[in-house]
């Protein structure tokens, strides 16, 4: 008696295979940017959070003193924490898709071989 010879996968599970590795492919970048933005809004709160309680205290400190510089570093501390919780948030997002993109790579080389062993 002679062994089964492989006859590869049926062209259902190939179709299947393609399908996954496509929407794998998708999702994974996707899923790193939306990942980075939801990080790097919990990041954003703390710097805005603490831009205004500085501008309150510069406030403070130019109602005490009447030195302008006081008062326009207060006025300048609030802007200043906006731009840096924005600038977090858009960072952390194209980190977080760059590593989806990375990990394309190697869910690319494992879907491919494994699609190959259909044929």
């Amino acid at each position: 008696m002679s062994s089964p010879t492989p006859t590869g996968g049926s062209t259902t599970t190939k179709i299947l295979a393609y399908l996954f590795l496509a929407s794998a492919l998708v999702a994974f970048p996707v899923a790193g940017y939306f990942l980075g933005g939801f990080i790097g809004a919990h990041m954003a709160y703390s710097d805005v959070m603490q831009g205004y309680s500085y501008a309150g205290l510069f406030q403070t400190y130019y109602n005490s003193t009447h030195i302008s510089q006081y008062n326009q570093i207060a006025q300048i501390a609030s802007a200043m924490g906006i731009t840096l919780g924005s600038t977090d948030t858009t960072t952390l997002e194209i980190v977080g898709l760059g590593m989806g993109l990375i990990l394309d790579l190697g869910v690319a080389i494992v879907g491919i071989n494994e699609i190959k062993k259909l044929d």
